[in-house]
């Protein structure tokens, strides 16, 4: 009861004070505070036909931002931690057994290597991570339509380029 009361009256004096952090903005300005564009690595996973334009709306839309990705790094420089990968995965899945039925999830996260003193070495994490509002894929009649993927792909950065200008550049 202590322990609820506490916390009660903490985020009661914050929320007042105007001192109030979610978690999840405190879990954000942890996984992309410092992170350098000219260090982050594109790459759009989703049907081949809409890889190109996909790619392309996203460097648009990232560049107007003024966050400019590569679209290829040295794979040493990621291993050695000094560079990260931005994953778009935008793919309808075939569901077999049931014609013109699609799984369909899209995501968006950075990864980057770690080192973990437990096993002596870097391992690949994902740092931050944006899922749209499903939990889980959900099932489709027909592929999305590039109409769809465009719209998930806006919505997806939009989220993320806030969240870094958020953490990255507080004056504006």
């Amino acid at each position: 009861m202590y322990l609820r009361a506490s916390y009660v009256m903490a985020m009661l004096l914050g929320i007042t004070c105007g001192l109030f952090l979610s978690c999840e903005a405190l879990a954000l300005r942890s996984a992309l505070t410092g992170v350098k564009f000219d260090e982050v690595e594109l790459h759009i996973a989703t049907l081949p036909r809409y890889e190109k334009l996909l790619t392309e709306r996203a460097l648009q839309a990232l560049s107007k931002a003024g966050l400019t990705p590569q679209q290829d790094i040295d794979r040493h420089v990621v291993e050695e931690g000094r560079g990260y990968t931005l994953l778009i995965a935008l793919f309808p899945y075939p569901i077999e057994g049931c014609p013109d039925h699609y799984s369909y999830a899209h995501r968006m996260e950075l990864q980057e290597w770690a080192y973990f003193e437990r096993v002596q070495g870097r391992v690949p994490l994902i740092s931050w991570f944006f899922k749209g509002p499903d939990l889980v894929p959900h099932v489709v009649v027909g592929a999305p339509t590039v109409e769809q993927l465009e719209q998930d792909l806006d919505k997806m950065l939009a989220d993320f380029i806030v969240h870094y200008k958020a953490v990255n550049h507080p004056a504006n």
